[in-house]
């Protein structure tokens, strides 16, 4: 995209935004020189920008279920100077994504380069930038219970009847039920999710047409059941958003998801430097790494000498 740049021109470019995002639903990312900024921590230099500007391009992503990409490097990508003027810069390019597509692509990465041809660094983005450690084998080897499913009687009963055949002291029957909950929570969750949508639709075509008595008990029972579907989606992505100020239950389910994707992405280590400066990226070099560091870091390269210690070390008590 490239957006204008005149202040009176740009309602064009959030209208075409608008525009465009009813075209498809598949995921979506949308990247280029916007000629605005999201912040005002995105400009140094110059006259500060009217409040209003800002607000039209967040109100567009916000509306569009779009986030934007932030760059692992590079953050100003335009800049302009004169030979009496000090610098401004700004960051006018930039990727933005729809939650789908944040989802789809968790460890994407994004930066910008320096161009010598123009007053703007081009910018880059991998959807498939590598992960390390339990995620990059395919193993999660911790449980984690989603919480989403504590009140469903559906889990209450998986876990009566996982602890009544369970035998052996309390860790044992407490890692038989969380095997038992590892599948079922995994298979519950797509079930679920992939029923949304088809809600949606049967609730869509009911509404569309006359219905009698029971066309109207079928349309409350889908209203009701989408409802509930939702709640539990919005409180799994809270979850792992780890956002608390926000409860759960005024459906902010892309927010949540666009939290967690980001929380991933920051959290995710694609590799380390050891001591003699050199980069590793495989995961075998990068658990060899941190080993070596904390166990360095842990342990005593050179011993303190007992009696000089202790002749160095006021007495507790005074002597007589």
């Amino acid at each position: 995209m490239h957006g204008r740049s005149e202040s009176a021109l740009k309602k064009h470019n959030w209208d075409l935004i608008d525009r465009l995002r009813d075209k498809s639903p598949l995921p979506w990312l949308l990247g280029g020189d916007f000629n605005e900024i999201l912040t005002f921590s995105e400009k140094q230099g110059g006259n500060r920008k009217p409040h209003h500007q800002l607000t039209d391009f967040r109100e567009c992503l916000l509306r569009n279920d779009l986030a934007d990409c932030k760059p692992s490097r590079g953050w100003f990508t335009w800049m302009q100077s004169g030979p009496r003027t000090a610098p401004i810069r700004e960051r006018l390019d930039r990727f933005i994504a729809d939650s789908d597509w944040h989802l789809t692509f968790p460890t994407f990465r994004a930066w910008s380069e320096y161009s010598s041809n123009s007053d703007h660094h081009f910018i880059l983005l991998d959807t498939v930038a590598p992960l390390h450690g339990p995620e990059a084998r395919g193993q999660d080897p911790t449980f984690r219970f989603d919480e989403c499913w504590a009140r469903e009687p559906e889990c209450i009963s998986m876990v009566q009847s996982l602890w009544a055949h369970s035998t052996g002291p309390f860790p044992d029957r407490l890692a038989t039920i969380c095997e038992g909950l590892r599948h079922w929570q995994s298979t519950k969750r797509t079930t679920d999710w992939e029923r949304i949508p088809r809600l949606r639709s049967e609730i869509n075509r009911l509404s569309s047409r006359r219905l009698n008595a029971q066309g109207l008990e079928t349309l409350l029972a889908a209203k009701g059941e989408l409802s509930h579907l939702l709640k539990i989606k919005e409180a799994y992505w809270a979850q792992r958003s780890q956002v608390l100020w926000l409860s759960a239950g005024d459906q902010n389910t892309s927010f949540f998801h666009a939290k967690a994707s980001a929380r991933k992405k920051k959290n995710a280590i694609l590799g380390l430097y050891d001591c003699d400066g050199r980069w590793h990226t495989s995961t075998a070099e990068v658990l060899r790494v941190a080993s070596d560091y904390f166990g360095s870091l842990f342990s005593a390269n050179s011993p303190v000498v007992p009696p000089l210690f202790l002749n160095i070390s006021p007495p507790l008590f005074p002597q007589t």
